[in-house]
């Protein structure tokens, strides 16, 4: 009897981990990273590939269902036999729900959990190229960093679902962080 259970638990562990191999491979990256200045401000672009594309989030979404992308950017200081610190911090969330009678999608947009812009889509494709990308966010003041030090990295990061594989396994899916080096003026 034990050597039985031993086996369907091998199984058991053996299908979890094949079944999550194709998913974990076709994860989402961010792509079109650009760092710059807006007048005295930090400014960044950036989107995420690979994330609605995903059979389980288009699914989602015609199922009315909220889905949400969130879009992070942290400043970070790096600093010398000590912890880096972050000295800034956005959160961009953008959220749809498919309207099914009037086959539309509503896309809000929430910077740091304040409701920063509503639209309403006709199309998925227009939907996708608005929910993916980020343009010309402003994450921290030049006033706010040291010029002479140039100690800073700005990484940027895209959660795209959560989820409980077997109904008890917490599992998320996220593009690692993408770091560019900035160099203050």
């Amino acid at each position: 009897m034990d050597r039985s259970r031993r086996k369907v638990l091998l199984f058991v562990l053996l299908f979890v981990f094949t079944a999550a191999l194709p998913v974990l491979a076709r994860g989402p990256w961010v792509a079109g990273y650009s760092l710059g200045f807006s007048g005295n401000d930090i400014v960044v672009s950036f989107s995420v590939k690979g994330a609605l594309d995903r059979p389980d989030m288009k699914e989602a979404i015609l199922s009315t269902r909220p889905v949400k992308l969130t879009f992070y950017t942290q400043v970070i200081k790096h600093r010398a036999l000590w912890k880096n610190k972050v000295i800034a911090e956005k959160v961009v969330k953008h959220i749809v729900r498919y309207d099914t009678l009037t086959k539309q999608y509503k896309v809000q947009t929430l910077v740091d959990d304040v409701l920063s812009e509503e639209r309403t889509l006709a199309t998925w494709d227009e939907m996708v190229g608005y929910m993916v990308s980020i343009a010309d966010l402003k994450v921290v003041s030049v006033a706010d960093l040291v010029p002479s030090e140039n100690s800073y990295t700005v990484r940027v990061k895209v959660h795209v679902l959560s989820n409980l594989v077997l109904w008890i396994i917490p599992w998320s899916v996220e593009t690692p962080w993408v770091e560019k080096k900035l160099v203050t003026p």
